[in-house]
């Protein structure tokens, strides 16, 4: 599937992923049977997903200028994704630990330090824009700059950035938990019913129960593919990667819906984005 260029701009993360059998109680110490330091984020993870996918994408955020996030952006570019446009500023890298169950359910604590990103001159224009949030300015001023680009925000959880965008882009891809926490409505219908009265185009992601969705006032629910899962840990960023790569290279829309619950299914079973095979 050949794509055209996307642009990702948001969340740049040093994840330090620990496999455990089992969570810890409260007060115990525990061993970790696995240990991985790998870079996250959900548009760096998106990223991911579409230069793993074949597709033509750049990211847009920052770190720090440690070793560590040097690291990042060396793993990055084995990855085969560029890193041109990651700026690197002193104090400014953002950490995540990750305890994933045998099971692959996890448990996430996250330190954030965000340096806001300007847009290069150089950027190419992109025809996909897919945005996390956690870079609002910049998110802002790219969707002013590119108007013709079809935007996508990944809306994670309610904060000041996915708030201030989820109503400006053209399709609203968020979580259950955005979901309910925005709309007050623990049925997910209501508030998938609720959202599209503010965006033409929504999706909810509800993990291994699939997606729902509302477009141009249809709405309809895609079940969950069964997989064994290993790991679920940045499997809706995955989602919203796919969706934007299929999109890119000219899928319908509820095409595209079906190859990135397709994508994000498939990348349970893999440990992390990085070397998962994602043909479907």
């Amino acid at each position: 599937m050949n794509t055209s260029k996307i642009l990702c701009c948001g969340l740049l993360v040093a994840d330090l992923k620990f496999r455990i059998e089992s969570f810890p109680n409260r007060d115990e110490k525990i061993f970790a049977q696995d240990f991985s330091f790998i870079p996250g984020g959900p548009a760096t993870n998106a990223a991911l997903t579409i230069s793993q996918l074949g597709g033509d994408v750049d990211l847009l955020a920052s770190t720090g200028t440690c070793p560590v996030s040097d690291s990042l952006i060396q793993i990055l570019k084995i990855a085969g994704l560029k890193a041109t446009f990651i700026a690197q500023s002193e104090n400014c890298l953002t950490t995540s630990a990750i305890l994933t169950e045998a099971n692959g359910e996890r448990r996430v604590v996250s330190y954030k330090n965000i340096k806001d990103v300007e847009i290069p001159d150089n950027t190419p224009v992109p025809k996909i824009i897919l945005i996390d949030g956690h870079q609002k300015e910049a998110s802002l001023k790219l969707l002013e700059k590119y108007p013709q680009a079809t935007s996508i925000l990944d809306a994670g959880s309610v904060h000041p950035g996915t708030d201030a965008l989820f109503n400006k882009v053209d399709w609203l891809v968020c979580s259950k938990k955005f979901a309910i926490s925005k709309t007050n409505k623990e049925n997910l219908n209501q508030a998938l019913e609720n959202l599209a009265k503010d965006n033409s185009n929504v999706v909810i992601t509800n993990g291994e129960h699939g997606c729902l969705y509302s477009i141009n006032g249809k709405s309809e629910v895609i079940d969950g593919i069964p997989v064994k899962s290993i790991d679920s840990n940045g499997a809706g960023d995955v989602f919203h990667g796919a969706f934007a790569h299929a999109l890119a290279s000219d899928l319908l829309p509820l095409e595209a819906l079906e190859f990135a619950n397709k994508v994000a299914a498939k990348s349970c079973q893999y440990e992390g984005i990085i070397g998962a095979i994602f043909n479907v």
